[in-house]
Order: structure tokens, then C-alpha cells, then sequence
């Protein structure tokens, strides 16, 4: 992933007074194997097992990256009712290094998110949307919050020739936790 734009406030309070974060960049390099378990994208149930594992090569420091490796199994499983029409949901675990941020507990977690792209009366344009969130497993302090980040987000998806789709798409956080934007905005081509 890359971001085009991020902002800070005042890193003082982490014991980085007068800096700022870099405005852009690259995240983690992220390979993403699946094993479809059932089901095609002609219509009906499917299910898929999914091994995320990220390696770090952009700056944590900047929050653009882990600084460590980290490794996700999964399990999403979905229904397409439509051409461009489909539910689904995915849960998995997040092996990640411990460690505490600002009084938060950072480490393992457990991963959930529901999502929908409901066609918008053409074979061209629909709607998608996603809700996620993750709850950290490791510390021993009781959960706070900020320990469990939840975002949305929604846009259009546009399905142009030769195969080509556009997505655009803003969301943000429905809470403080750890991570959440105040706004985030996607484009996506594939």
C-alpha cells in the first residue's frame, strides 16, 4: 500500500518534539496467498483461507509500517448474489511483535470485518462498503479502547473495458482506537 497524504499533530507527547512524520510513502510489502476451500465467482457461498505476512519495508516510525514482520491466517467466506453483488465476512488472527504505545497494549489480534458491493442498477457501477475492527489479545492491563480500533468505510466501484475496475472509497474511525484516521480516502485500480 502507499499513502499519498497523512498529517500529525504534535509528536511531543511521544517524546519526538519538533519533528513531523513524513507526508507519504510506502507501507509493508504484504504477500497475500489463498486457498479457495469452495465455491467460484459465478454465484452462491465460498469460502477462503488466506496467509497474510507483511514485511517491513516502510517507516514505522512514520506510522506507514510494522516495524517487524508479521503474519495473518484467516478464514472469509461470502455469498454473490448479482454479477456485481456479493456479502461476506473474514476473521483471522494477527501474529505481531508486543510492545505498548502510549499506555495501549500493541501486540496479537484478533481481526473481523463484514463487507457488501451491491450493484447500482448498471453491469458498470455499484456500491461497496466494509466494516472492520480488531481486538488486541496480549497485555496485562484491562482493554481500553484504543485497543479496539473499528473503521468504515464505503464508495463506488465502476467497472470499465477491458477488465479494468476503479474503485473510490472514504471511510473512518468509528472509535480512538490505536490506528483509526479521522478520514481515510482509497482509489483503487485493478
Amino acid at each position: 500500500p502507499m499513502v499519498l497524504s497523512q498529517s500529525s499533530g504534535d509528536l511531543g507527547i511521544i517524546g519526538r518534539g519538533n519533528e513531523t512524520i513524513t507526508p507519504a510513502g510506502t507501507g509493508d510489502l504484504r504477500l497475500v496467498p489463498k486457498l479457495r476451500l469452495f465455491g467460484d465467482n459465478e454465484g452462491g457461498p465460498s469460502a477462503t483461507l488466506q496467509f497474510t505476512a507483511s514485511l517491513p519495508t516502510g517507516e514505522a516510525k512514520d506510522f506507514l509500517a510494522e516495524a517487524h514482520p508479521t503474519w495473518e491466517p484467516a478464514l472469509a467466506v461470502g455469498y454473490r448474489f448479482a454479477k456485481h453483488g456479493s456479502a461476506g465476512a473474514r476473521v483471522g488472527y494477527l501474529f505481531r511483535a508486543a510492545g505498548e504505545f502510549l499506555n495501549t497494549d500493541l501486540g496479537d489480534q484478533l481481526i473481523a470485518g463484514a463487507g457488501a458491493e451491491l450493484p447500482l442498477g448498471s453491469d458498470t457501477l455499484s456500491l461497496v462498503g466494509d466494516v472492520f475492527g480488531a481486538l488486541t489479545t496480549e497485555g496485562d492491563r484491562a482493554q481500553t479502547e484504543g485497543e479496539t480500533p473499528v473503521q468504515a468505510i464505503a464508495g463506488l466501484r465502476i467497472y470499465g473495458p477491458a477488465r479494468l475496475v476503479f474503485t473510490l472509497a472514504g471511510g473512518t474511525g468509528l472509535n480512538s482506537g490505536f490506528g483509526n484516521p479521522r478520514y481515510r480516502a482509497l482509489a483503487m485500480i485493478g
